[in-house]
């Protein structure tokens, strides 16, 4: 997927990796603070909590023992930075309660007491960590915390995160947060990473009408990748292997992404924007894309019929070889 994330890098205006950070709080966790939960969320999962803590008390050890977000861990590391996502990503969902409870009641502390991080920097790379390790656990005991992280995330790698976390869910509120979201030009980027990850049919549909009113040459590039996201053949082949009823919802959502990208091919003249329709297109490997682009290039005047030849070539060839 690095292609996705270099060609978004070099059309964004330029926000820093973890954006937005959070003074840390001594009434909350690395990210999140006191308010930031409902009260009633915030005692549900602090007793979730202190009954994990009772029956697992190694988990929450083994939480406060990452390295790649202190000093101590990331000074002998090459690039010199707090990242501690793959080692947070280990424990699976034996650490759930222990991310959450980081991320909103209280920072990770060591069986002496000491807190591992003594920057906002190195708190924000864990909870960006943390983030991304709980949404690929699809838990809903984490709606609420993944929710209020997005909310007062606006912009940066912590908002993409807890978009995808979202996403993954894919509940009809997570749904809604993100096609809200997706409104608002600063959160437009997050929003539709969330959107590639929440595999439903009314993600699908919000994401071609997004693609379709696109206004910009930027906008079209971040549609189209959402588009690709959500219809990915290979992520849909493992839903079905795995859930053989969402065969006829894979196909219906590969259908519409692959149409709404085949449109979008009529008025999308920029280079980078058309690579990126291409690349989305491809990721779908619909059966019938080269059709689709035939009957799209049909309606439009001769001077884009060379733009369809070159799609239709790379789609055709892509589908040969896959």
């Amino acid at each position: 997927m690095n292609r996705w994330n270099h060609i978004l890098a070099a059309l964004l205006f330029a926000v820093p990796v973890l954006a937005s950070a959070r003074p840390a709080q001594a009434a909350g966790g690395v990210w999140l603070q006191r308010h930031d939960l409902p009260a009633a969320a915030r005692a549900a999962l602090y007793s979730a909590v202190s009954a994990e803590k009772a029956r697992n008390p190694s988990a929450f050890e083994a939480v406060a023992q990452i390295k790649g977000c202190t000093l101590a861990g990331y000074s002998q590391t090459r690039l010199g930075k707090p990242l501690c996502g793959r080692e947070l990503r280990v424990g699976k969902g034996e650490w759930l309660l222990p991310l959450l409870s980081a991320l909103a009641l209280q920072e990770p502390r060591a069986a002496n007491g000491h807190v591992p991080y003594a920057t906002a920097e190195e708190r924000q790379a864990f909870a960006a960590g943390a983030i991304e390790a709980v949404g690929l656990l699809r838990d809903e005991r984490a709606r609420e915390v993944l929710h209020a992280a997005f909310t007062v995330a606006p912009a940066g790698q912590m908002a993409d995160n807890a978009a995808e976390a979202l996403g993954r869910l894919g509940g009809d509120r997570e749904l809604a947060t993100l096609v809200q979201s997706a409104k608002t030009p600063v959160r437009l980027q997050s929003a539709l990473r969330g959107l590639g990850e929440c595999k439903r049919i009314e993600a699908a549909k919000a994401i071609a009408l997004g693609l379709a009113a696109a206004k910009s040459p930027n906008e079209v590039t971040l549609w189209a990748n959402a588009a690709g996201r959500v219809a990915s053949s290979w992520a849909w082949q493992a839903m079905v292997r795995a859930a053989p009823a969402r065969a006829t919802e894979a196909s219906d959502v590969r259908t519409v992404a692959a149409r709404a990208l085949a449109e979008a091919m009529a008025t999308t003249v920029d280079a980078v924007a058309v690579e990126e329709l291409v690349q989305a297109l491809q990721m779908t490997e619909h059966p019938q894309a080269v059709a689709m682009l035939a009957e799209v290039r049909g309606k439009t005047a001769p001077a884009h019929h060379a733009r369809f030849a070159m799609a239709s070539q790379r789609v055709a060839d892509y589908l040969k070889r896959n």
